[in-house]
Order: C-alpha cells, then sequence, then structure tokens
C-alpha cells in the first residue's frame, strides 16, 4: 500500500507566508546487492518572521521511524562550505557567504532576484535545548523544527543608522537535511519487481517504480490528516530523483522538466557524509519534475493558491547482476559440465559394451557358419 509523506505549519498566524520544497530522492543501485538510498529535503520558507509566530513549529511527516542514526542534520553547513554546491542546487550564480551567527550562514547571489538567502546551518536533534525533535506515532515519525531555532532572519543594512530593528531587512530562511534509507524505508517510496518467468528464461531485468506521496490525504494516519494541510502555503515543489545511469527511463506522470548528467566528482563529498558511506556510481542521471501553485494576477509574486498535494511517480527497467546471480550461473554451469560429462561417460560405456556384443555376435556366427 502507497504511503504518503506530509509538510505542514503548526502555530503560524499569519497568512502571507510562503514555501519552497527541495526533495532529492537518491535511488542507487551499485549492480550489486548493494544499495545507496537518500532523502535531501530542503524547505525555503519567507513570512514566517512576524513575533506571533515564534512558538510555531515547521513539521515533515515520514511514513517510517526517523531515528538519530538515520537524521543527518549537517547537509546544510555542507553546501554552505562549497561554492559550487551552492550555484548547483540553487541554480544561481553565487556572489559571498558571510556567517550572519553561530548557527546561520548567509549566501548572497548575484542576480537581484535571488538576493540573500539564510541558510540554518544547526538543526541537529536536541528537543532539551529547543533544538529539533522527532515525534513518533504507531506509523511513523514526525521531524518539529522550531521556528524559535530559525527567527534570525533580519540583516541590519550598514548604510542605514542604528535606529530599530525596523530597519533590517527581512531574509528568507532555508534549511536542509538528509533521511538515511534502509531497505525498509526505500520500499515505501519505490518497488522492485522481478518477471515472472526470470528463472525460466534467464532474464536479469527487473522493473523499478517510484511512487512519491506528499500530503496526499488518503494515505496519511488520521492524527495526520487532522493537520491544517493545505494552510502550509507550499509555492514551489522541486522533485529531483537520481538514478543510475544503466537505468532505462520508461515513463512517469508528466514529462520531466529536465534530465542531466550528474558529476561524480561534484557529488561524491556531498553523498559521503561520512567515511562509512557508499561511494556513488559512476554515472547518474537527475531527472526533474517541479509544480507550482497559482499566482493572482494581480500580483506577480503573491500566492492565490499553493499546493494542496503532490505526486511522482516513475517507471524504469534495469539489468542487474547480483552476487547471488552469479554464483547460480557458476553452480549450474559446474551441474551441467557434470552432469554432460556423466552421461557422456555413460553413453560412451554404453556404445562400447553394445558394441563388443555386436562384434563378439558376428564372431560367433562366422564360427558356427565355418564349421558348417
Amino acid at each position: 500500500m502507497a504511503k504518503s509523506l506530509a509538510f505542514w505549519l503548526e502555530g503560524i498566524n499569519t497568512e502571507d507566508h510562503e514555501i519552497d520544497l527541495h526533495v532529492n530522492y537518491w535511488l542507487l543501485h551499485q549492480n550489486t546487492d548493494s544499495e545507496l538510498s537518500y532523502l535531501d529535503i530542503g524547505v525555503k520558507f519567507s513570512g514566517l518572521h512576524d513575533p506571533s509566530n515564534v512558538d510555531g513549529n515547521i513539521n515533515v511527516y515520514f511514513p517510517f521511524k526517523i531515528t538519530n542514526d538515520n537524521y543527518h542534520p549537517s547537509l546544510g553547513e555542507l553546501v554552505c562550505s562549497r561554492t559550487d554546491l551552492i550555484q548547483t542546487i540553487f541554480n544561481a550564480r553565487h556572489k559571498s557567504t558571510s556567517n550572519s551567527s553561530n548557527t546561520s550562514v548567509d549566501i548572497e547571489f548575484e542576480s537581484k532576484k535571488e538576493d540573500i538567502l539564510r541558510v540554518f546551518t544547526q538543526i541537529s536533534c536536541s528537543p532539551e535545548n529547543g533544538g529539533v525533535r522527532i515525534v513518533d506515532t504507531d506509523e511513523g515519525s514526525t521531524l518539529l523544527f522550531p521556528l524559535k531555532l530559525l527567527s534570525v532572519t533580519k540583516k541590519t543594512d550598514p548604510q542605514l543608522p542604528e535606529q530599530g530593528d525596523e530597519k533590517g531587512k527581512i531574509l528568507p530562511g532555508y534549511i536542509r537535511f538528509r533521511i538515511k534509507l534502509g531497505a525498509q524505508e526505500t520500499k515505501v517510496l519505490s518497488q522492485s519487481y522481478k518477471h515472472s518467468d526470470s528463472f525460466i528464461l534467464s532474464r536479469l531485468e527487473s522493473t523499478e517504480i517510484v511512487d512519491f506521496r506528499l500530503n496526499e490525504v488518503r494515505d496519511l494516519p488520521g492524527i495526520v490528516q487532522s493537520k491544517n494541510l493545505i494552510g502550509a502555503g507550499i509555492k514551489n515543489i522541486h522533485f529531483f530523483l537520481i538514478r543510475e545511469v544503466d537505468s532505462e527511463y520508461k515513463q512517469a506522470h508528466a514529462n520531466f522538466h529536465r534530465c542531466r548528467l550528474l558529476e561524480k566528482e561534484l557529488w561524491n563529498e556531498y553523498l559521503s557524509l561520512q567515511p562509512k558511506d557508499k561511494m556513488a556510481p559512476k554515472q547518474m542521471l537527475i531527472y526533474h519534475w517541479k509544480e507550482s501553485g497559482k499566482i493572482d494576477k494581480d500580483s506577480s509574486e503573491k500566492l492565490q493558491a499553493p499546493i494542496e498535494k503532490f505526486t511522482a511517480f516513475a517507471k524504469f527497467s534495469k539489468i542487474t547482476v547480483t552476487y547471488k546471480n552469479l554464483f547460480l550461473f557458476l553452480f549450474f554451469a559446474l551441474v551441467i559440465g557434470a552432469v554432460s560429462g556423466a552421461m557422456g561417460n555413460v553413453l560412451f560405456n554404453f556404445v562400447g559394451d553394445v558394441g563388443k556384443a555386436v562384434i563378439d555376435k558376428a564372431v560367433y556366427l562366422h564360427d558356427v557358419h565355418s564349421k558348417k
């Protein structure tokens, strides 16, 4: 049964906020039994700086359990440390980077449209210190990001006199984190099917289906359905699916916006946050789907109807040779060789015995005939 992620805001008393979601689903097989499966989520937010929202939270629900072991909060810090990653992820030319505090970094872009973005780098799980919390339910877990942790969204203009906060500039905020997926978590988002005749016909091709869902109410537990999912104010959703190059794309819910080859040298460090993490394949393809809410015709920037739900479906086929396949091939090759050798020996001995009996019979008949 398909399951859905969920995103919503809690304790927000304003309505002029906007949210952009960036989801990177890394589904990479190493053409063996091993698998590299990550879910990276980035949240860009604006309009949440009002003092009345100070006790609010940004909530992300996952239909599986989240622990400190598979939650990696240091992704934003890594991105801010490299100009090439900043420009690739935000698709804008980087101008400068400065530490606005011990917990955030301000990234300035050359484009006036992008301007300055504040990236919060300290989003570790520390509920006792007012940090990020993990709330478990029977069917999954919710990550809660307190706005108190993300409330430093003002940058004072040095050219203005210091006469209060009203002279400051309100910045959009951004958080980015990773969920490392095990085999069971991966099955929630994607499934792999082998053909029923694969054993008989020696077919190694499998069909892989990715079914990513967000705020799909019918696929959420009751406790999450009761949340104000529509009021999240999601303006844009960018869904990126990364596959190894030998996974053949078949079809999807809609035409992808863009597809390109990823540079392994650029993304190896990004994927390997820890020394024990697996390395990326030599060649990877990234597929990009996006969806936007309806914009008010009278104002090109004002959001009229936010995104209520999002679904991304994609189908791939792949020929996978695992160690199990190699072992079976070698085993059957040895069995066939041994059986054919034994049958050859039996057949040789049988023909030899029959030939000898025929010859003996012929000699006997010849001797009888000669005596007569």
